[in-house]
């Protein structure tokens, strides 16, 4: 416990009492970091033999290795706590104390389940879109197949509102409705622009996790730029037509408890 008699930050806080709580060895914590604790401060009455307490609700406090020391800037004035009628200050002795209490909670566990070489899923589709035109704002593929999971591909023609560099982004998709409950998915993907010349592909590969509250991952095209591929000399229009291949492999499963 630290005591401030004139404050912690004696700019802001002189002339009140500055109270804080340090965790100074969490090892005897079973499950470790983040400790989450309600903590109270008291000052004795020394004339009633009572405390006096915080006012206001109380609050969880959440102790980590980066953050140990919590605490009251203003716990009390200096008027009111040396007023000798109040009780705090009896021939120079006081008496500070503060109220510890830890709220359990379940651990939270992640548990990643790689796949070996013989069961991993991988998934392949083309999408061919027809009539395309850069003004409309979406275009969404149909679902495709990978292990459990379903996958979709979508397209901006007009790019993302705030895209200055006419960059050709596509989305990866995870439908929700084939995720298990708290439950993440972790995969490898690659996607290409297809070229009449198969040789001039654009691809895109990456890794990520997919979850319910991150269902779709961007990957954009630095190489290729949206007048580029509107340009049908260049081969990804054809007969006002455009191609992208989507492969998908499942890495692993994170499943998580709480």
């Amino acid at each position: 416990m630290h005591i401030h008699p004139n404050g912690k930050r004696k700019k802001v806080n002189r002339g009140y009492i500055s109270l804080y709580l340090e965790l100074v060895d969490a090892s005897s914590f079973e499950f470790g970091w983040p400790i989450n604790a309600v903590i109270k401060f008291f000052v004795l009455d020394q004339n009633t033999n009572k405390y006096s307490t915080t006012l206001g609700p109380d609050s969880v406090m959440l102790f980590n290795p980066l953050s140990k020391l919590y605490g009251i800037d203003r716990f009390i004035d200096l008027p009111t706590f040396e007023l000798s009628s109040n009780g705090y200050l009896v021939n120079d002795q006081c008496v500070f104390g503060t109220e510890v209490l830890l709220v359990k909670q379940a651990p939270k566990v992640e548990m990643l389940i790689l796949k070996d070489g013989d069961s991993i899923f991988t998934g392949s589709h083309i999408w061919k879109i027809e009539s395309f035109s850069s003004s409309y704002d979406r275009y969404e593929s149909e679902n495709f197949n990978c292990g459990d999971f379903e996958w979709s591909i979508s397209i901006r023609p007009k790019g993302n509102v705030d895209d200055k560099d006419n960059i050709i982004y596509v989305y990866l998709w995870l439908d929700e409705s084939t995720l298990p409950k708290n439950s993440k998915v972790y995969a490898k993907y690659k996607i290409c622009l297809l070229n009449k010349d198969k040789l001039d592909n654009i691809c895109v590969k990456g890794y990520d996790f997919f979850n319910a509250s991150s269902l779709c991952c961007c990957v954009r095209t630095k190489s290729l730029a949206w007048n580029e591929f509107l340009d049908v000399q260049n081969g990804f229009l054809v007969d006002n037509s455009c191609s992208i291949e989507v492969n998908v492999t499942i890495l692993g499963v994170v499943n998580s408890t709480a």
